[in-house]
């Protein structure tokens, strides 16, 4: 009977949910992926050609140790997102039952913004994920409530996950532990200082140079006469920001000594490699790769410990900061009171890392930063390609910068000479902030936002939709973008006037809570970097893309499937008109 009915009642998107079923491979369950869909075909193949993977938000599959099933049983997605905690004096959040494939996950008609728009946009709601009720937080004072919990009444099981398997069981992301993890959080801090980071800012400042020249600018000298017009001068802008954040990741995070192209090449398809596991289902061939390229990656982090110790001292690379550091060398100048709520600091002044915890910080590190630095990156050029007056502020900014203060880069120029490059970075993580986020489940009953979340709940935070429901965002002609449209609503001029700013409480592109980004330093530092370097070494480009005007620039983009950043699929396809 409850077959019958819910096919009725969902007969469409029931038939979509089959099909598509047949077509995704699971991914972990430790996330509740944001998954782009966009380029997807039902042949069973992506844009690449590949094997489509399965969404893990298929929530009437019923999931055993022998088969799946699309069957429905036991309760409906009502009944199941019904089942309140009586003892709590609080109602349940309102709940979204209709048929999770109903929009494109992650994408511009994803499940999270057709949800929350279909509720009127609450700031948390429920649904079913695998027969499981499931609690999507946004809000910045609710999701620090939410996360300032972790180590109480949420359980980090679940915050694990694949990244468990792909960086190992002693990082930061493991540690379940509150006064555990708030030391090994201190410890890792050491090197992501701002002062350690300043420090590397000349090392930045080459590796950024040294591959604008290789993959942009020599593109402007090399003979296309055989490639037709539309293909001339075209660089592939995430090629480019990745190419640069694998550098940094070796040079500087690793402190390694590559000589060679081929060792630099043969770091960049492994490390690539590597970096896909979080997207890989345990047990399946894709892991198998994943952990043989690890103990490549492991290797060279043991071999570079062991040559640390012998010389006794820092070699200034982040794993150098990670070995020596003590707890006499945190610095808890502005430290985030959200973060450590109610934890004690270690007061061991002799507590260090052990060499397992270097390793898989070190790895927690490349993982964290590599692929949202360059996919952010990517975006940034997006965005200003679709916004020339934008590129050329940034450019104009940074010739009145050079005339001033001459070619070098330091930690104050970059601090404090550039608030227009800095508000467009600021503006593309808040309209395309980062969407993987790990789910928790509570171990107790708890209130957020006036709504109980029962015990054994499934819970997340939503970025985008806090930034989006950020009521000072909404500067939009068109309402219903609500401030988030990649044309109308693309503005950085916004940061620079204290009337128009976002409320930072509701900005929050690096998470919140005692597992915030701990590398934001470090990450902005390199970003600020690159497009500085960039903005001064190319003069004009514009997107190597046709664009519709009739049409919403969103629905025109073929997002890139199973990413921590949402990013078109092509990787942002740039042509180089005019360089210095």
């Amino acid at each position: 009977m409850i077959m019958m009915a819910v096919a009725h009642k969902y007969y469409w998107r029931f038939c979509v949910l089959l099909i598509l079923s047949s077509v995704f491979q699971l991914v972990a369950d430790a996330f509740v992926l944001p998954t782009y869909l966009g380029s997807i075909k039902l042949d069973g193949t992506n844009a690449r050609g590949g094997q489509n993977r399965r969404s893990t938000l298929l929530p009437l599959q019923a999931t055993n140790n022998t088969a799946t099933s699309t069957k429905i049983e036991d309760d409906s997605i009502a009944s199941i997102l019904s089942q309140a905690d009586q003892s709590v004096d609080a109602p349940l959040p309102p709940a979204y039952t209709d048929c999770p494939f109903s929009g494109v996950i992650g994408g511009p008609k994803s499940f999270y913004r057709t949800a929350s728009k279909a509720l009127q946009s609450p700031r948390i709601f429920s649904f079913v994920h695998k027969q499981k009720p499931m609690v999507e937080v946004s809000g910045g004072a609710n999701v620090r409530k939410l996360l300032n919990q972790e180590f109480t009444n949420l359980s980090s099981n679940a915050v694990a996950g694949v990244s468990q398997i792909v960086c190992g069981t002693h990082s930061l992301r493991t540690a379940r532990d509150k006064v555990e993890h708030r030391a090994l959080r201190d410890l890792v801090g050491v090197p992501l200082a701002a002062k350690a980071v300043a420090a590397s800012i000349p090392k930045f400042e080459a590796i950024c140079r040294s591959r604008i020249e290789e993959m942009v600018l020599d593109q402007t000298k090399t003979n296309n006469d055989e490639l037709p017009d539309s293909n001339k001068h075209v660089v592939t802008a995430v090629d480019v920001t990745e190419a640069m954040a694998l550098d940094v990741t070796w040079q500087q995070v690793l402190g390694l000594d590559l000589q060679s192209k081929d060792e630099i090449d043969t770091f960049h398809t492994q490390a690539s490699t590597w970096l896909r596991g979080v997207y890989n289902k345990p047990g399946s061939p894709e892991m198998e790769t994943t952990l043989e390229v690890r103990e490549y990656l492991v290797q060279m982090i043991e071999n570079k410990i062991a040559q640390l110790k012998e010389a006794g001292q820092s070699d200034g690379s982040t794993v150098g900061g990670l070995v020596f550091a003590t707890m006499g060398d945190v610095d808890r100048d502005g430290e985030d009171e959200d973060e450590t709520a109610g934890i004690e600091a270690n007061h061991n002044k002799q507590r260090t890392l052990s060499n397992n915890e270097v390793v898989d910080n070190a790895l927690l590190l490349i993982l964290a930063s590599t692929e949202i630095t360059s996919s952010t990156l990517a975006n940034v050029l997006m965005l200003m390609g679709l916004h020339p007056d934008v590129w050329q502020c940034v450019v104009d900014e940074q010739k009145a910068v050079v005339k001033i203060h001459g070619e070098p880069l330091t930690d104050s120029i970059l601090e404090h000479e550039f608030p227009y490059l800095e508000a467009v970075l600021k503006e593309t993580l808040r309209i395309l902030p980062v969407t993987l986020v790990s789910r928790r489940e509570t171990n107790k009953s708890i209130i957020i936002d006036g709504y109980q979340i029962p015990k054994g709940w499934g819970v997340s935070y939503n970025i985008f939709l806090t930034h989006k429901l950020d009521d000072d965002d909404d500067e939009s002609p068109n309402d219903s973008s609500n401030g988030m449209n990649l044309i109308e609503d693309f503005q950085p001029s916004r940061w620079l006037n204290p009337e128009t700013r976002p409320k930072m409480v509701d900005y929050i592109p690096f998470g919140a809570g005692p597992r915030k980004c701990p590398g934001i330093v470090l990450a902005n530092t390199e970003m600020k970097t690159f497009l500085s370097i960039f903005a001064r070494s190319v003069l004009s480009y514009e997107l190597a893309m046709d664009i519709d005007d009739s049409k919403p620039i969103d629905e025109q983009i073929s997002w890139k499937q199973l990413n921590a950043v949402p990013i078109p699929e092509d990787g942002v396809k740039i042509r180089i008109l005019s360089v210095s």
